[in-house]
């Protein structure tokens, strides 16, 4: 398998996140304050690196495929929670399972391309495949906190929440490892 596109699809749905730029403002237009906010990102930031170790284990245990999967779904259940919940305590768990989301992705994807490569004898390929997906995913998640903006103003908060979180549950079957 000679073809690098299904990683490189990979990086872009990875970095599909058009509430980026615009989350701090849903938040305070709910009512939770500016501390509260960095309370918030302090959550996600510790449970993204709380959990870094951890995920790599179970993704080295039961594969990168279910660690990504199980990524995508807790970035999907923490994009609905942004739908469903307006108050502090249930905004501290749902930036708890998306740093915890992050993390199970985190790895997971470049050691799944690492093992196709090593399978297919082209590991000396891999800096480049990285180099070009990183580009790639930075363009994604640049054109995607653009369509955020764009949503918001064009139609409501709920439409940045719902879009582009369906995608995020597709399975990367294009890999078989």
């Amino acid at each position: 398998m000679k073809n690098n596109n299904p990683y490189y699809t990979l990086s872009i749905f990875m970095n599909l996140d058009v509430q980026r730029g615009l989350f701090v403002l849903y938040l305070l237009q709910l009512g939770i304050t500016q501390g509260q906010i960095g309370i918030l990102q302090s959550f996600l930031f510790f449970s993204c690196v709380a959990l870094e170790i951890p995920s790599g284990l179970l993704a080295d245990r039961y594969g990168r495929k279910h660690s990504l999967i199980l990524g995508f779904l807790g970035l999907f259940i923490s994009g609905i929670g942004f739908l469903l919940f307006s108050d502090f305590i249930p905004f501290a768990f749902i930036f708890c399972l998306f740093g915890a989301s992050i993390a199970m992705g985190s790895g997971a994807d470049r050691a799944l391309l690492y093992d196709n490569l090593l399978a297919e004898n082209r590991t000396e390929e891999y800096p480049r495949i990285i180099s070009r997906a990183r580009a790639i995913g930075a363009v994604s998640l640049g054109l995607s906190m653009l369509l955020g903006g764009a949503l918001q103003e064009a139609m409501s908060w709920n439409c940045v929440y719902i879009f582009l979180r369906y995608p995020n549950l597709l399975e990367p079957s294009w890999f078989h490892s």
